[in-house]
Formats: C-alpha cells, sequence, structure tokens
C-alpha cells in the first residue's frame, strides 16, 4: 500500500470517529435532558409522599389507633385456651378402613424359580392378600331371539304353540328388554342425563345404537309400567285394610277403623 492510501484511509477512519463522537454527544444531551425530566417528577412525588404522610398521622391522631379503648359490645372476648375441651374419640366402629368384601375370583400370582439365581422354588405358600374392587369390562348387548314353538294337535284338529312370559322379558311389543330399559329409565329419571349422552353411552358401552325418539319412547314406557305397578300395589294394599278392619255383626266401628278408609 502506498504512502497516499494509507493517509487516505487515515482520513476516512479520523472521519469516521468524528461522526461517531458528534452522534454519542447528542444522545448524551438527549439523556441529560431525560434525566432532568425524571429528577423534576422524583420531586414532585417526593412532594406527595410526605402530603400523605402527614394526612394519614392526622387520621390515626383522630381516630385514635393504637391507644387502649373498651372493645364494642357486640364482640365477644377472647376464649382462654385452657377451656377448650379434649377431642372426642372416634367410635370403635367408625375407626376401621373398608372391610373385606367376599371375592368373586380368585388371580394367583405364582413364582417357580429365583429371579436372583434361577433355582427352582419349594414349600410355596401364600405371602400376602390384597384385594381390588373393580367393575367387569363392558360386553356387548345380548342379543336373544325367541323362537317360540308349535305343534298340531290331532284330536283338537289344531295347531298350538307355546305360551310365553314375557312380562319379566320385554314390555308390550317392543323390542328392548327389560334391563335395558330399566338403565335408561334410571339414568334418564334419577341422574338427570341428557338424551345424546345416554345414546353415546349405550352405544360405547354395550354396542347398540339406540335413537334419541327410542329412548324418549323407553322411558315414557317405564313410566307407563311403573305407574300401573304403583296402582296395582296401591289397589292391593286397600284390600287388604278393607278386608283387616271390617266390622264385626253387633261391634261398634271405632276411630282405629274409621282411621283406615282411604
Amino acid at each position: 500500500m502506498s504512502l497516499e492510501e494509507r493517509v487516505q484511509a487515515l482520513q476516512d477512519l479520523v472521519n469516521r470517529l468524528r461522526q461517531e463522537v458528534a452522534q454519542l454527544g447528542e444522545e448524551n444531551e438527549g439523556l441529560r435532558q431525560e434525566n432532568e425530566v425524571l429528577r423534576q417528577e422524583n420531586e414532585v412525588l417526593r412532594r406527595e409522599n410526605e402530603a400523605l404522610r402527614q394526612e394519614n398521622e392526622r387520621l390515626v391522631e383522630q381516630l385514635g389507633v393504637g391507644q387502649s379503648r373498651q372493645p364494642p359490645s357486640f364482640v365477644k372476648a377472647n376464649r382462654p385456651k385452657g377451656e377448650r375441651g379434649q377431642r372426642r374419640k372416634r367410635a370403635a366402629k367408625d375407626n376401621h378402613g373398608r372391610r373385606r368384601m367376599a371375592p368373586t375370583r380368585y388371580e394367583v400370582h405364582e413364582i417357580e424359580t429365583c429371579p436372583e439365581c434361577g433355582e427352582r422354588l419349594t414349600q410355596g405358600s401364600c405371602y400376602y392378600r390384597r384385594e381390588v374392587i373393580d367393575i367387569p369390562p363392558p360386553q356387548a348387548v345380548e342379543v336373544v331371539e325367541h323362537q317360540v314353538m308349535k305343534g298340531w294337535c290331532w284330536r283338537c284338529r289344531s295347531w298350538r304353540s307355546a305360551a310365553v312370559n314375557w312380562s319379566g322379558i320385554v314390555v308390550g311389543s317392543g323390542r328392548v328388554g327389560v334391563r335395558l330399559m330399566g338403565l335408561v329409565a334410571y339414568m334418564r329419571a334419577r341422574l338427570r342425563i341428557p338424551l345424546r349422552t345416554i345414546q353415546e353411552y349405550v352405544d360405547t358401552a354395550y354396542q347398540v345404537h339406540l335413537s334419541v325418539g327410542e329412548i324418549s319412547d323407553l322411558c315414557r314406557r317405564a313410566v307407563c309400567q311403573l305407574a300401573q305397578g304403583s296402582a296395582r300395589l296401591l289397589a292391593e294394599a286397600r284390600a287388604s285394610l278393607s278386608s283387616t278392619w271390617t266390622k264385626p255383626a253387633g261391634e261398634k266401628m271405632g276411630r282405629t277403623a274409621t282411621s283406615g278408609v282411604w
């Protein structure tokens, strides 16, 4: 590099440094002005703080906070710690965990060889027992086809079919059994579950699809059956009471007997 090029490079460096110095000077001036503004704001806040402190002291003097005074009449006195009674012990019948239930299935976890050396184990016995309460996995819906058989009677010259009592199987001419109907009615009437949620649950747990209209009809028929059963029981109870409280011949009916008439 020649001498003239080196001189030119130094001049460019000097010019760039001068520009940076000028820029830093401008930034310094801006920061100084901002500092002055903040100092003035700090002074204003200090004065406001002093005024608030004086106002607080004046209010404390007016209210008498920290001075001994009598509590209001509605305030209860503190209860001495010595008057606290001894904690009552829990009854023996309640002081235990869940009682063991009768097992419905046994699952034995056996070990035949030593996990460390591989030697065959002998004199096996139960080490400990653990009870696990759980529900069985959901099963698909049970579809039963009832085949009612018939036969020809040569004496009566007519066909005869088996008499089936459908009262505990299905209601009316429907296809849904009483157990599924009872489940749907219980979820709707007792648990207040929406129809769409009942439909989703039955479809997921039992793999049977019921429309919303069919679920509503099942609930209606269940209510009708319960109403008929309730009316039948009420009639039987009234008949039983009437037969029990019948007035014997020559005996006056007292107040107790008349009170049994519904």
